[in-house]
């Protein structure tokens, strides 16, 4: 599966906002996502003056499915959300590719030694999913260390 990560743009905001308007496959999502379009425009022009955050689209090929970012960063965590905006791909596969390349950036460009998620899903197979990458339960969270994901990253 051909799946990639790209910096969000700002010609990438009608998808972000059918997408967070629909809420069709948020695995693990953020509070902070706009809901409009004038509230979208804002919040990217903002995006320039917050080094402690990364968002990108996520494509199948050439193609948009959905968005993923990290949060929150300092030098040492971050938070992930990612929200699947286009639900007729294989969802499993297409969430834990695109849970990997930003984990992948987290621990590698950014050297954070943990990572945090608030899940909002009842979806069993997601559920399931996030222990093969490494993900552990804390409290209303699942935590991911640098050592767990390098432990897992190979095996997934």
């Amino acid at each position: 599966m051909n799946i990639s990560t790209e910096q969000l743009k700002r010609e990438d905001l009608p998808f972000l906002l059918d997408w967070v308007n629909r809420a069709s496959g948020g695995a693990i999502t953020a509070h902070d996502l706009p809901r409009d379009a004038a509230a979208a425009e804002a919040w990217f022009d903002a995006l320039s003056t917050r080094p402690e955050r990364l968002d990108c689209m996520v494509f199948l090929y050439e193609t948009p499915i959905g968005l993923a970012g990290l949060t929150d960063m300092d030098s040492e965590t971050g938070r992930l959300y990612f929200l699947l905006g286009e639900v007729g791909y294989n969802r499993l596969r297409a969430v834990a590719y695109g849970i990997l390349q930003m984990l992948d950036r987290a621990f590698g460009d950014f050297h954070l030694r943990e990572v945090r998620a608030v899940i909002t899903t009842s979806e069993p197979e997601l559920l399931a999913m996030l222990p093969r990458l490494g993900f552990v339960p804390a409290g209303a969270e699942q935590v991911v260390t640098r050592e767990e994901f390098a432990r897992h990253r190979y095996l997934f």
